[in-house]
């Protein structure tokens, strides 16, 4: 499945008797809010299985740090609710399953997982 843009593309089957879906999102710069809200929705009415996300979300959670203009085209309550999505869910990660090793390795994996998981979820 994609969509007329070709922005996503979702792909459903079987390995091993498991089903699985493979998803890739490459978001726009502009009216991300939109697009991230109908490819969510389409991706899980399409997900079936064990659900495998990759792409681009283009979303600079800090905007005068990673975006090149400085600035984010994201509505900033939409920033803000995704930066305090990540904030607690790592914190509740590491709440659960405190590390033995805190290198930056360690968090910058927890942090990609998280991401991942928020994803999914919604």
């Amino acid at each position: 499945m994609t969509d007329h843009a070709g922005r996503y593309v979702f792909v459903r089957g079987r390995i091993l008797d498991e089903t699985y879906t493979f998803a890739n999102i490459y978001a726009p710069n502009t009216r991300l809010d939109k697009f991230l809200w109908d490819a969510l929705r389409a991706l899980h009415d399409f997900t079936a299985g064990c659900l495998v996300l990759g792409g681009d979300l283009n979303i600079a959670l800090h905007p005068t740090v990673d975006a090149s203009r400085g600035h984010s085209s994201t509505p900033l309550p939409t920033l803000l609710k995704v930066a305090q999505d990540v904030q607690q869910t790592l914190t509740n990660y590491f709440a659960e399953n405190p590390p033995q090793d805190t290198s930056p390795l360690l968090t910058w994996e927890a942090h990609k997982c998280v991401i991942r998981g928020i994803l999914i979820s919604r």
